[in-house]
């Protein structure tokens, strides 16, 4: 019988991986999308997450490792939030070769801070072949974690899948949900 837990966006996007079984992690720091990599990073050292943890330089190094693990077979697991976003996809037409990665987006404006509660559109820079779909609640971006790798994975599509969520919100404000992809809304 499915749990009810409360956790925010970012929580519910690491435990998605989790039970996603990624087998490769890259991370370069920005918030809130830092939340996400920092918990999936205690899975790791805590030993619930058989995976790799790789931390890049930066996001163009991020992507690239994310995308050697695809290419090698291994279900890749990134992601990031407002600059970050546009930083890291000045590589991402190297991910045209049909690596099914996955990338998650805790969607914020790059600046002004009066824009703060109002933008989003990050998620925009994305390329053509790249398929972005939107969570509304935590609930949602852990059943779409695990739901993205079954699209991206499958041998018709083969494309990298961008997991996209409010950079405000719905990735810091905790929800309640329940465990387990279809758990519920």
């Amino acid at each position: 019988m499915p749990r009810e837990t409360v956790m925010a966006g970012c929580s519910a996007a690491a435990n998605g991986a989790k039970l996603a079984r990624v087998e490769v992690i890259s991370s370069y720091p920005i918030r809130p999308y830092t939340g996400i990599m920092m918990e999936l990073s205690r899975m790791v050292a805590d030993g619930e997450l058989d995976a790799e943890f790789i931390h890049g330089e930066g996001e163009h190094a991020q992507v690239s490792i994310a995308q050697g693990a695809s290419a090698s077979g291994a279900r890749a697991y990134t992601g990031s939030s407002g600059v970050g976003v546009a930083y890291a996809m000045r590589f991402t037409p190297h991910l045209g070769g049909r690596y099914p990665v996955q990338m998650t987006i805790a969607d914020r404006p790059t600046i002004p801070r009066r824009l703060r509660f109002r933008a989003h559109g990050r998620h925009e820079l994305l390329r053509p072949g790249m398929d972005p779909r939107w969570a509304e609640t935590p609930q949602e971006i852990l059943d779409n974690t695990i739901m993205y790798y079954k699209i991206g994975e499958d041998p018709k599509v083969m494309l990298p899948q961008w997991a996209v969520q409010d950079g405000y919100f719905v990735s810091t404000s905790p929800q309640g949900q329940h465990s387990g992809p279809g758990g519920g809304r």
